[in-house]
């Protein structure tokens, strides 16, 4: 248990029966960004044991749709030194990712190899992007960033075409427990104007016993700065709702982080999200939205970066208001 809690990307559902996913984000981009793919492999245990199987979701920017491939749970194995996880013939782990895939509607194979990652800092207290929140059993949903960035070498053949990232760009992240938060936003890119920017933010509803509060974890990578606006360290946050598009404000003791969205309702693609444990929550993601930064010194308003990107992932569910 200690073992999964200082290194959150593995596995923790060992000990689990049922109500409980867990589920790893692979997402590589071609160098000049005209191709995104996300592989989601994963395992779902519903509220019986009988109700349990693994799956691979595969978004792609291109054709705008989800595949949620499906496999028997026994088709799940994870290892965990050093971290792999198989679903059927396919391999993810931090250092690469091989996939066979063939079904009715898709087909992907090949092998990519991932550079030169920056991870979330941390520490024994904090562990991870969810710091210290990780030492509790109880919570209903754990989030954690593998990789904030990262660079890419090899080809996928996809459904014949023949793509090639290297020298593209890699970002993982990973979600474990019982059910999404029923209102959340999540955000992503490492594609700005200024290549060295990376960001990761997202703002959930979280259950905490009988009580509500608003977690939200935020990463703004610049050359070699991280700029981290956290429920942990004591950062505040706003959302405010133009409809289709919002903005987020992120504020620590010197900085404000300010992300301005441009949302185009047709690049969303649906995607399966869990609920107690089942995979059945209509969850919409987008590849290829714009966005606007700006992260400023609070004292003397002295703008620190401002860069846009056209290659922003984003994720909305549920009521913002209650955000």
């Amino acid at each position: 248990m200690l073992q999964e809690i200082l290194n959150p990307t593995l596995y923790h559902g060992f000990r689990k029966k049922k109500n409980f996913f867990e589920g790893w984000y692979f997402k590589v981009s071609t160098a000049n960004h005209d191709r995104t793919i996300v592989f989601i492999p994963g395992i779902a245990k519903g509220k019986d044991e009988t109700e349990q199987h693994s799956f691979i979701q595969v978004l792609d920017s291109k054709t705008q749709l989800n595949r949620y491939l499906k496999y028997d749970a026994t088709s799940f194995q994870v290892e965990k030194n050093p971290f792999a996880l198989r679903v059927g013939k396919n391999k993810f782990s931090m250092e690469r990712l091989f996939v066979d895939i063939k079904s009715k509607n898709l087909s992907v194979k090949g092998e990519l190899f991932f550079h030169k990652l920056l991870a979330w800092p941390s520490t024994t207290l904090n562990p991870g992007s969810m710091g210290y929140f990780n030492y509790l059993t109880f919570m209903e949903c754990y989030s954690h960033v593998n990789a904030l960035d990262g660079s890419l070498s090899g080809k996928l053949l996809i459904d014949g075409e023949e793509i090639d990232f290297t020298n593209g760009k890699f970002y993982s992240e990973k979600n474990w427990g019982k059910s999404f938060p029923s209102a959340y936003i999540w955000v992503q890119s490492n594609y700005f104007e200024d290549e060295t920017i990376s960001l990761s933010a997202s703002v959930g509803k979280i259950p905490f016993g009988k009580f509500r509060f608003t977690g939200f974890l935020t990463a703004l990578v610049v050359g070699k700065m991280v700029y981290r606006f956290t429920t942990m360290n004591h950062s505040k946050m706003k959302v405010t709702d133009h409809g289709v598009n919002f903005d987020l404000t992120f504020s620590n003791s010197k900085y404000e982080l300010l992300i301005k969205t441009e949302i185009d309702e047709q690049d969303y693609i649906t995607c399966l999200g869990p609920r107690l444990g089942e995979m059945n929550m209509k969850v919409l993601e987008s590849l290829a939205s714009k966005a606007e930064i700006t992260l400023t010194k609070r004292k003397t308003k002295e703008v620190v970066i401002s860069s846009k990107t056209t290659a922003l992932a984003v994720e909305r569910m549920g009521d913002l208001s209650t955000l």
